[in-house]
């Protein structure tokens, strides 16, 4: 009894227990991670279904899920190619927040469709409000269906325009 007390004594002056811990912090860091990331993908596939978008299976797939979410937008897609500069420095990290724009403003279309306030998609970039945003992201999935019409910033300012010439 004595040598197994002093065997952990020894593991535990030498860090290995500690090392024991943190393995376990990371994997339930991991599995936390992995859930969340399946719910963010439910919900973009569900809310993808619903607009009637093709291809909805997009949302499990890094980066092909920001491509989905400007298709669902009816946007241009070309800002996703931004993600392939992302690894050079200072420039990369640039493109990255014009990406963070764009996918702002991807969503803040989506919840304008499902008649939600757009704002919502900017509760995504402001910390610990975003967890605001990823409940508010379920609750316009899988919540009371309410669908608008297709507008989009571009037609809104285009019927501005031509009232504006009347």
């Amino acid at each position: 009894m004595n040598e197994e007390l002093e065997l952990l004594m020894q593991e535990i002056s030498a860090g290995q227990v500690e090392a024991t811990v943190s393995n376990t912090e990371i994997i339930v860091y991991l599995i936390l991670m992995l859930a969340f990331y399946l719910y963010v993908a439910f919900a973009l596939m569900t809310l993808a279904k619903k607009m009637g978008v093709d291809k909805s299976w997009f949302a499990f797939i890094p980066v092909a899920n920001l491509y989905l979410m400007s298709k669902m937008a009816k946007m241009h897609w070309w800002p996703v190619t931004l993600v392939v500069l992302s690894p050079i420095p200072i420039l990369g990290q640039l493109l990255g927040l014009v990406l963070v724009v764009y996918v702002v403003i991807w969503m803040w279309e989506i919840f304008k469709y499902f008649k939600k306030p757009g704002w919502w998609s900017v509760l995504m970039v402001i910390p610990l409000a975003n967890i605001a945003y990823y409940v508010l992201l379920g609750i316009t999935a899988w919540g009371k269906d309410e669908v608008g019409n297709r507008t989009s910033l571009s037609s809104e300012k285009e019927e501005e325009d031509t009232q504006e010439s009347k």
